[in-house]
């Protein structure tokens, strides 16, 4: 079983700063893992300081076969505006069934998998080979919009938009990932 992973978040009162601590999970979960932390009521909280409160929440790591799933399985989380408390734009529903289609169409391995703060879905490839770092992101969004970025070792990034889903953006990312795989 995975271990928990501790989250805090420290809130100054009055000036409304705000820090986020995230401890004892590995790098793909900390990314992986979306978390909404509420605050507390004035007062409230575990802080021993008077100017500040502390709220802790607890995550498990996700396994790695079911991060994509679990994903779209919170989707809906991010469906409205501000979802991080910090302005985010919300992500459509179209959105969300472009990003699995795009996934369901592709032979690629499992990607990480975040919300963006602009209305996007991110996803990132990022594995090491014998000729370096090799590097696939998809961001799915706003708008149907897509936006692809590869850069495979020292070479010269592949940069590509597509204004929507379309076979085109299936082969692109089908030779993308045939450099990737090899």
């Amino acid at each position: 079983m995975a271990q928990a992973a501790q989250i805090s978040r420290h809130v100054e009162r009055g000036t409304g700063h705000s820090t986020v601590a995230i401890s004892g999970a590995p790098v793909w979960a900390i990314g992986a893992a979306i978390i909404t932390l509420s605050l507390a009521p004035t007062g409230a909280g575990t802080s021993a300081s008077g100017s500040e409160f502390v709220r802790t929440h607890q995550i498990t790591p996700f396994e790695r076969a079911s991060r994509k799933n679990s994903f779209f399985d919170t989707a809906a989380d991010y469906a409205f505006d501000d979802w991080d408390g910090d302005g985010a734009t919300a992500i459509s529903g179209a959105d969300v069934q472009t990003a699995r289609a795009l996934l369901d169409t592709l032979n690629a391995p499992e990607p990480e998998i975040v919300a963006g703060s602009d209305g996007s879905i991110c996803m990132e490839w990022v594995r090491q080979s014998a000729t370096g770092e090799k590097k696939i992101y998809v961001d799915v969004g706003p708008h149907g919009r897509i936006l692809t970025f590869a850069r495979f070792g020292s070479s010269a990034p592949i940069e590509k938009h597509f204004d929507e889903y379309t076979a085109e953006v299936d082969h692109h990312l089908r030779v993308l990932f045939s450099v990737y795989s090899a």
